[in-house]
């Protein structure tokens, strides 16, 4: 759940956002179109034991409740009456069947991101396009409407080394799908330390239709800032659309800090 009152979603300024927030909606982006090359890869073992096997069988069976677990028991049985080198081919077949049910698994859900910082100049050089975009600040309890408005949000997790399944399975007693406290869950809320700059929140749609857009909660949106290199038409533009959506919206304009020693951004009000 999200601690942050404030998240900012950061957009270049472009076409394609400029009609988005003419129409109020946003998108659910799947997981091969975001830029972690990391994103949602698990830590898998080279090989399984007999240990690892009853562990894992145990693990996707509490997922999958009573009907499963009856068949893991099968499963488990079945493999411990084969010979050793019978049963080492099993397990590595099994292994290799695991690792890519379990990345279609993690594949399937879209994500919709957002950030607790607006003041990092990496956010605005990398989502901005180099500055010259900007980003909405949103009261992260109203920034959706329908039927995603209630979702929770997901803190990300910076870590130095992907979630291991063999930790997770012999580890997690009680797993759910849905539930960010399961391997699954815990790859798609992990990312790699360096990316901590972001301060990344996100909302995970586990059952997804063709339809990705989410629509704007307008009556949620606080404040926008504008990056260093956007001009004033481009200001007005979009002071203009949001506007009549919203009378109340503060503007704030991104400027180097003129008070302290930092790096981050100061804002102006426009």
């Amino acid at each position: 759940m999200s601690d942050a009152r404030i998240l900012y979603k950061f957009m270049p300024y472009d076409t394609l956002r400029l009609q988005s927030l003419i129409q109020g909606y946003f998108w659910f982006s799947q997981i091969s179109d975001l830029n972690d090359p990391w994103e949602h890869q698990l830590k898998w073992p080279t090989q399984m034991t007999f240990d690892d096997f009853k562990a894992f069988v145990s693990h996707i069976s509490q997922l999958n409740g009573h009907k499963r677990r009856e068949e893991a028991i099968k499963a488990i049985l079945a493999v411990a009456k084969q010979s050793a080198d019978d049963q080492n081919e099993t397990l590595n077949m099994q292994l290799v069947k695991w690792k890519e049910n379990f990345r279609e698994l993690l594949e399937r859900p879209l994500i919709f991101s957002a950030s607790a910082a607006w003041n990092n100049p990496l956010m605005w050089a990398h989502y901005c396009n180099g500055h010259t975009g900007f980003c909405l600040g949103f009261d992260s309890a109203e920034i959706l409407l329908g039927e995603h408005a209630d979702d929770a949000w997901y803190e990300m997790t910076y870590s130095d080394s992907r979630v291991d399944v063999i930790e997770e399975i012999h580890g997690n007693k009680s797993p759910s799908i849905e539930d960010t406290d399961n391997m699954v869950g815990k790859a798609l809320v992990t990312k790699a330390h360096w990316w901590n700059y972001e301060r990344e929140y996100r909302k995970l749609d586990w059952e997804p239709s063709k339809e990705n857009k989410i629509e704007i909660n307008y009556s949620g949106l606080k404040e926008v800032l504008f990056g260093l290199k956007v001009s004033d038409e481009s200001v007005q533009t979009i002071k203009s659309i949001l506007g009549i959506k919203n009378p109340d919206i503060c503007y704030y304009k991104v400027a180097l800090s003129k008070y302290n020693n930092s790096f981050l951004f100061d804002r102006e009000l426009v």
